[in-house]
């Protein structure tokens, strides 16, 4: 038997505000799809639902970034994400069967985080 569509959990909702605020984005970037949004903000912005799993997966990544000091530098530099991590979440989330369509998207997110993260 396949699984239904993922439904957002309360705990979802506050992990998701958890780690926007560690990655510097206000707390409620990110609005459940069933809250009122008539008080819009523009710092504001809807994730999809075909883009949500993508995301949360980036997001439970967030500690396993790879950086390094060089010797002759005096900053980081940020090299990326592991992939092997990348591919636990996927399967610890179940999400298997669209792992390469998550992967994919992740990718998309690290490279573009990548550049502003090295740019700090």
């Amino acid at each position: 038997m396949g699984k239904g569509p993922a439904r957002r959990s309360r705990h979802d909702a506050e992990s998701i505000r958890e780690q926007a605020l560690a990655w510097g984005l206000p707390a409620d970037a990110f609005q459940a799809a069933d809250e009122d949004d008539s008080d819009e903000r523009d710092d504001a912005f809807e994730v999809l639902h075909e883009n949500r799993d993508a995301l949360l997966v980036f997001l439970a990544c967030e500690t396993q970034w790879q950086r390094d000091i060089p010797a002759m530098a005096n900053r980081e530099i940020w090299r990326g994400l592991p992939y092997g991590a990348v591919q636990a979440v996927i399967a610890m989330r179940g999400l298997n069967r669209h792992q390469c369509a998550i992967f994919d998207d992740v990718q998309a997110m690290e490279r573009a985080a990548l550049p502003i993260l090295n740019a700090a």
